[in-house]
């Protein structure tokens, strides 16, 4: 999804945002802000947004606080592929194919410069220390202008290989059953619950055989069988399946594909809905005790860990793994 949701695909436990939870100051004029359209319900939700209570409520807020920061290159080709699937006809309304994109480093940080409002020799001497300011632009100013007109960049090859896998995907007889039957498109909505309003972004909605479905399309990096329930549940999918189902949806599916072209079509069962139902919940509960006590909104991941009544705080019990290895004669 562009907003498509530009998939955001790495639910790691790491800290990356860990500058601005570090920088949380409860007496920032834009942390107050946020913090008070949460307790006024103002705020809406999204369950990109909203998985971040899963880590931490530092994280939940940082979500929103943090600078914004680019989509890399792989949620740059899943939203391709999406848009080359469901909306062609509007795929150069949102993207824009350029012969190059800025290398990491030196180049990024000097478009970057001028794409914020820097003068071409404020960003040269910003990003290098030798050369000739103009140059650079000249190399780079295709990319510069595409940024500017809010368009998404991509090369010739990589719009290729979106194309290929694209054509791959709407040619596949079990995709086809969704695509020809399609009721809409990139439709965009919002769920009131309990008081929320919770944005939605589906790729596909259909009705077959009287069922109504949801259909979301999935790049995967590791697409593979026996491990695509532990994909789901990284990717909080469960949490976005029950968002996804509230309006008396039928069926959830991920039509899921990796950058080879392999395919996956899954159905959440019930109890996998019910999971990230119970995990909805949860989320808003965490929101509604962090807004009845602002200060918890700097809590990092003991804020989900247990009371140990020895120490008057939340800790986090290790257990040995049962697979340890036994030491014993």
């Amino acid at each position: 999804m562009l907003e498509y949701q530009l998939h955001e695909e790495s639910m790691q436990y790491a800290d990356e945002y860990q500058n601005e939870i570090n920088d949380y100051n409860p007496d920032n004029k834009k942390c107050q802000d946020l913090i008070s359209s949460l307790q006024n319900q103002t705020a809406e939700l999204s369950y990109s947004w909203m998985k971040e209570m899963l880590k931490s409520p530092a994280h939940f807020l940082a979500y929103k606080l943090k600078e914004y920061t680019p989509p890399n290159d792989s949620m740059i080709f899943g939203s391709m592929v999406d848009c080359l699937i469901t909306e062609h006809a509007n795929f150069h309304k949102n993207f824009v194919v350029i012969s190059k994109t800025p290398s990491a480093g030196n180049q990024t940080i000097f478009a970057n410069a001028v794409i914020q409002g820097s003068s071409i020799e404020e960003a040269f001497n910003l990003a290098y220390k030798r050369g000739k300011a103009e140059e650079i632009y000249e190399e780079l100013k295709e990319y510069i202008e595409a940024v500017r007109s809010n368009k998404t960049t991509t090369t010739l090859e990589k719009y290729n290989e979106a194309m290929e896998i694209a054509e791959k995907l709407k040619n596949n007889e079990s995709v086809i059953v969704f695509l020809e039957q399609a009721k809409s498109f990139q439709e965009k909505s919002i769920l009131n619950y309990e008081g929320w309003k919770i944005k939605r972004f589906t790729d596909v909605k259909t009705i077959i055989d009287n069922y109504h479905i949801t259909a979301d399309l999935k790049l995967m990096s590791r697409l593979n069988p026996d491990f695509i329930s532990n994909e789901v549940f990284k990717m909080n999918y469960d949490l976005q399946g029950a968002i996804y189902t509230q309006d008396n949806m039928d069926l959830y599916i991920n039509i899921c594909y990796d950058e080879n072209g392999n395919i996956i079509i899954s159905e959440y069962d019930q109890s996998t809905l019910s999971y990230g139902q119970d995990k909805l919940d949860y989320i808003l509960r965490c929101i509604d005790e962090c807004c009845a006590n602002p200060a918890l909104f700097s809590q990092s991941y003991n804020f989900h860990d247990t009371y140990n009544e020895k120490l008057g705080i939340k800790t986090k019990t290790i257990y040995k793994p049962k697979y340890a290895k036994s030491y014993i004669n």
